[in-house]
């Protein structure tokens, strides 16, 4: 029979103070290190902190993450707004082969490693979703200034807002 268990990872800031996290929830991670922080939770609901600004969740409804992501407001850096969410989901079919697809693994059996393996994928994968989209934005800026080079020779944006472009591609 096969079992489904969904995740939800949101890109909730630039950074996440992981060491006031830890410190915050004042209970035992199931694994850490300086850039994540993994809880284990009754009922196989599980969080994934990163300290690149991901939070992941494993068996938690819509309104229980808004409320844990609201509870660390005050651990974000430069929070982004709105989030950037990614949803994955691992089938667990007792006795099948690995499958890696676009929208599911599929696993012979589960554990917390498992999970932990696919919440630390889906954090990477939101985060550089993210920035690909930030990154593609700013070309798009730069192509404009390129066609205006190569039509006119000159650049029709002021000192201040090319200095506010600089800035922002940094």
């Amino acid at each position: 029979m096969s079992r489904i268990v969904r995740l939800n990872a949101f890109l909730v800031a630039n950074q996440l103070d992981i060491k006031a996290i830890k410190s915050f929830l004042e209970i035992k991670p199931l694994a850490e290190s300086s850039s994540e922080l993994v809880y284990s939770f009754t009922e196989n609901k599980f969080q994934y902190y990163t300290n690149y600004g991901v939070v992941v969740f494993t068996g938690y409804t819509e309104e229980e993450m808004r409320y844990a992501i609201k509870t660390i407001n005050q651990y974000q850096r430069v929070p982004v707004t709105p989030y950037f969410r990614d949803d994955y989901q691992i089938r667990v079919e007792p006795g099948q082969d690995l499958k890696f697809d676009f929208a599911e693994v599929v696993v012979g059996r589960i554990d917390d490693k498992v999970i932990r393996i696919a919440m630390l994928h889906l954090a990477q994968s939101v985060a550089l979703d993210y920035y690909n989209g930030i990154g593609e934005n700013l070309l798009g800026e730069i192509k404009v200034f390129t066609h205006q080079l190569e039509s006119t020779g000159k650049l029709k944006i002021s000192r201040k807002n090319m200095m506010r472009f600089i800035g922002k591609a940094l």
